[in-house]
């Protein structure tokens, strides 16, 4: 008699097997469908005597029907992806903030009297506004 071991997925059990015993008889006496050895699946064929003494046998159990739902088919969008904002770049954009005649330099833009003379207000056609402060002039 040959001692093996059966792995199952929840359990491992010690048989006792005849070495002239074949697979297939082995596989339907353990209830199981397919038996593995190192890897490789056993021929139903084969003997039990191909594997050594003392060995791990991997039992596949049968399985009822399959998974719960065939997968779908993702969807079409309906409407194209929206196109995000991007800034046009103006050549030269600092001439719109400076006047120079001569020697000297004028800034046309007003300095806002909340945040002090480092922030701008900006130019709107009846009023002008502070991005920072939120401050709206004249």
């Amino acid at each position: 008699m040959q001692q093996v071991f059966v792995q199952f997925a929840d359990r491992t059990e010690a048989q006792l097997v005849a070495p002239t015993m074949l697979v297939e008889d082995f596989a339907k006496m353990m209830n199981v469908v397919a038996l593995f050895f190192a890897g490789k699946l056993l021929k139903n064929t084969e003997v039990i005597s191909v594997v050594p003494q003392d060995c791990t046998l991997v039992a596949v159990s049968p399985v009822d029907g399959a998974g719960k739902d065939k997968k779908r088919k993702k969807k079409a969008k309906k409407t194209p992806k929206r196109k995000p904002h991007v800034q046009k770049k103006h050549k030269l954009s600092l001439l719109k903030l400076y006047k120079v005649s001569g020697d000297k330099v004028d800034s046309l833009r007003e300095y806002c009297p909340r945040c002090g003379p480092a922030v701008r207000m900006a130019k709107h056609a009846n009023r002008t506004h502070c991005g920072r402060c939120g401050h709206a002039g004249k």
